[in-house]
């Protein structure tokens, strides 16, 4: 169980000060717009260009796999900077957030996102192997276009969620 008056009393040096200056707030908040921006931005497009190409036996299947692998790394430290902003933003005021269903949604998108990320890479790696024949690079590339369909999905369902959220405070 989670010990709420524990948390908030240790948290509370921190809501005092995000509370009363304007540029922590800001600088908080632009930081979590922007890394949703950079990452979700990045994931929501090469994830296009992923569901654009249907045979995985392409050549621009192959391409398409190269620039999705090539966003990891925008993708993944944008997330890293979002959670680290989101936990910032969630305990600036912890009562209203551990309170909030709407939170435990947010963070279910986050972990289905994240799990689906981790699942994306994997299904990548299978694609990019050597394959025994046409059949299995369509079925792999299948796996891939259906985490890229989820990821963008996800992206979109935590950035509603969060927007909700906003309206709360």
């Amino acid at each position: 169980m989670i010990d709420a008056p524990g948390l908030v009393h240790f948290f509370a040096p921190w809501k005092e000060i995000y509370s009363n200056s304007p540029v922590v707030d800001t600088g908080v908040i632009f930081v979590h717009l922007a890394g949703i921006l950079i990452g979700g931005g990045t994931a929501l497009f090469t994830d296009r260009a992923t569901l654009q190409v249907r045979n995985g036996e392409s050549e621009a299947a192959r391409a398409a796999a190269i620039e999705l692998q090539e966003s990891h790394r925008v993708v993944v430290g944008s997330l890293v900077v979002v959670l680290i902003s989101g936990i910032a933003l969630a305990t600036s005021d912890l009562p209203t957030f551990l309170h909030a269903p709407l939170f435990a949604v947010k963070l279910a998108f986050v972990t289905l996102l994240v799990i689906n990320g981790a699942l994306l890479i994997r299904a990548e790696r299978v694609f990019g192997e050597p394959s025994s024949g046409a059949e299995r690079s369509d079925r792999t590339w299948k796996g891939v276009r259906r985490h890229a369909r989820a990821s963008q999905v996800l992206w979109l369902c935590t950035l509603l969620a969060g927007t909700a959220l906003a309206n709360l405070t």
